[in-house]
């Protein structure tokens, strides 16, 4: 007979649905954020203002909503998804009024590690023509809708930003959306236990080498010289430790 343990690790393990499905979520946000993010803001700027609510819809939607509720066209009922990213005030019903303590740290320790994916020099800017801005919001004006949300986040500045690229984003959120759906599996299989925050020794291998790939990667791109190697290196596994393991705060001396 199968030790208890085992029996959770083969319940934690994502079926080839469950996995496209995560996979949707992830795409959805990443895709939305990047097409309408304000390239004239930094990048910092537009995670902490742009990126926030979109990860709480999804958050909600994985732990407490219909999670399965991934419709791709108009003609069946479109999902609401992108309509709740846009509206900032949206009244989100799925789940309790408040996100639970560790699952409200996870979420900002991955809203941090979006914004350090760029080093701060990156953000200093292009300077472009100032008619383009305008020839944007224009744009965004005749678009409707959408654009309408576009010009209240086009910045009056005239330089063009570094902004993260939709597949980082994408693998980043994807790793995020995994570890919620993992924690619903378990709620869903123990509905009278406790919320099993912290899932990562569940996590298969794959996952574990895209999260320590992915660390190499923005440690590379963000450091050229030797006085940044250790604050960078430290920054990026704080935050990914932190959001791991659902924790608000960090021991100093560990720093």
């Amino acid at each position: 007979m199968p030790s208890d343990n085992t029996t959770t690790l083969n319940a934690c393990t994502l079926s080839v649905s469950q996995s496209a499905k995560t996979r949707y979520y992830a795409n959805a946000v990443s895709s939305w954020y990047c097409s309408t993010l304000d390239p004239y803001t930094p990048h910092a700027s537009n995670v902490a203002s742009r990126l926030r609510h979109p990860v709480r819809v999804i958050t909600r939607r994985i732990l407490y909503g219909d999670v399965d509720k991934v419709l791709v066209g108009a003609e069946d009922g479109e999902d609401n998804l992108e309509a709740e990213f846009t509206n900032d005030d949206a009244d989100i019903k799925e789940g309790p009024e408040h996100l639970t303590r560790r699952t409200q740290a996870r979420m900002e320790a991955f809203i941090s590690s979006c914004s350090v994916a760029l080093r701060a020099e990156d953000e200093d800017g292009v300077d472009i023509d100032d008619t383009t801005t305008t020839e944007r919001a224009n744009r965004a004006v005749a678009s409707g809708g959408k654009g309408n949300l576009l010009v209240r986040n086009v910045s009056t500045s005239s330089k063009v930003y570094r902004q993260i690229d939709h597949g980082d984003l994408m693998l980043r959120l994807d790793l995020y959306c995994r570890s919620l759906r993992r924690i619903r599996v378990l709620m869903d299989a123990n509905p009278n236990k406790p919320m099993e925050e912290a899932v990562i020794q569940y996590e298969p291998k794959k996952t574990i080498r895209s999260r320590v790939r992915l660390i190499v990667q923005t440690y590379l791109r963000n450091v050229d010289c030797v006085r940044d190697v250790h604050k960078t290196i430290m920054t990026l596994l704080l935050f990914s430790t932190m959001e791991v393991l659902a924790i608000e705060v960090w021991p100093e001396e560990l720093y």
